[in-house]
């Protein structure tokens, strides 16, 4: 396992270890439905989050496809559990050589050069 693999990994054990305790710490959905209404930030985060995610689970489903892989259990989560799928997907992706995703976008770049 490579560097940036070991700290991936971290990066998904202590944010979804820091998310479990929040859920279990931080009141219930009743606060987060009531957060919304007073403060107006906290929808707009939310939206933000919301359009994020559903860049990366496009990326993820083509991503999973390409190297043979099943996309549902991780387009499933990704509602449920936010970034912590996001994170897990990428920690726990098989390292390639070769990236079909992120190599058509260089090789039309090269081609437009």
């Amino acid at each position: 396992m490579n560097l940036k693999k070991v700290a991936l990994f971290f990066v998904f054990a202590d944010f979804t270890a820091y998310s479990i305790w929040v859920a279990a710490n931080g009141g219930g959905l009743g606060e987060i439905v009531g957060l919304f209404s007073i403060n107006p930030w906290v929808g707009q985060v939310a939206l933000d989050l919301v359009i994020a995610l559903s860049f990366v689970a496009v990326w993820i489903y083509r991503d999973a496809k390409a190297h043979g892989r099943n996309p549902l259990p991780w387009l499933l989560a990704i509602p449920c559990t936010g970034s912590i799928a996001v994170l897990a997907y990428f920690a726990f992706r098989p390292s390639v050589q070769t990236d079909p995703i992120l190599d058509s976008g260089r090789s039309a770049a090269a081609q437009r050069a």
